[in-house]
């Protein structure tokens, strides 16, 4: 094949879209990547906040950023396997 053959097949709409979409995919997973690391920062300093009369609100806040940013996690991992899966079906198209 071509040079030529691969540069028209590769700007047909449906495999502009396909790249689009993961790449869409990728950077809303690198976004969610950045909220995961702050939630998880943001909860390491509350836990080394001096005790107080309000250390059990802190340690649930604690807990609530984990468990955010383990959800996060989770939405992070899906949109990688999408944008992942998006990748190979534009690959098997070219073939």
């Amino acid at each position: 094949m071509s040079s030529k053959e691969i540069q028209v097949r590769q700007n047909q709409e449906l495999q502009l879209k396909i790249q689009y979409a993961a790449r869409e995919c990728y950077n809303t997973a690198e976004k969610l990547n950045y909220w995961v690391w702050g939630l998880c920062i943001l909860s390491f300093v509350i836990g080394f906040l001096p005790n107080e009369s309000g250390s059990v609100l802190l340690s649930v806040g604690s807990i609530l950023y984990d468990v955010l940013a383990f959800l996060l996690n989770i939405a992070l991992v899906k949109k990688n396997s999408n944008a992942a899966m998006l990748r190979k079906h534009f690959d098997d198209l070219g073939q």
